[in-house]
């Protein structure tokens, strides 16, 4: 599982949402209405395999398809919330992402999320958390991640066959 290694890139396939302090929708009810997008697959496909492409391109080891779950930060989750996670069948763990891919979604976009696994997680790791090494592994991975975005720019046409602008044809919006 992508819980126990560090520095590694992955794509994002599901997501599971612990956060609750974020606004999660451009439909909260009003003139707008609700709006229920489908999040059976929450990224975009065509956008993850033109990653995929990518990365094999610039031979980079890349995890596709990992379950990731969102916390509220900034903080390091417990042993006992990763040990939750991991029986529920997360990969990744981290705060960022959502509400991101669900108001892509909204809105009709293609979305595809690269996640930097930057550290062990707590009870898994042999040592304490520490700010700077997340700091160190992101500047380490930062610069494939940047290999990796303009290779995928490079590859990327306007014709991706991927149904994410059909999202909210439902309340007539695009």
């Amino acid at each position: 599982m992508c819980l126990r290694i560090s520095r590694q890139l992955s794509l994002i396939g599901l997501t599971r949402r612990e956060s609750k302090g974020r606004p999660q929708t451009f439909y909260e009810g009003g003139k707008r209405g609700v709006l229920h997008v489908d999040r059976t697959e929450p990224y975009c496909s065509a956008g993850r395999q033109v990653i995929m492409d990518a990365s094999e391109q610039l031979g980079f080891a890349v995890k596709n398809g990992a379950c990731y779950v969102c916390t509220e930060g900034p903080r390091f989750e417990t042993p006992a919330e990763i040990r939750m996670f991991q029986r529920l069948g997360a990969d990744l763990v981290g705060m960022t992402s959502i509400p991101e891919v669900v108001l892509a979604r909204e809105l009709g976009m293609c979305y595809a999320s690269i996640g930097m696994v930057t550290n062990e997680a707590a009870g898994i790791a042999a040592h304490p958390l520490t700010h700077a090494e997340v700091m160190e592994s992101m500047k380490e991975l930062g610069v494939k991640v940047a290999q990796l975005i303009q290779a995928t720019f490079e590859l990327w046409t306007p014709s991706q066959n991927c149904l994410c602008a059909s999202a909210n044809r439902e309340v007539g919006k695009f």
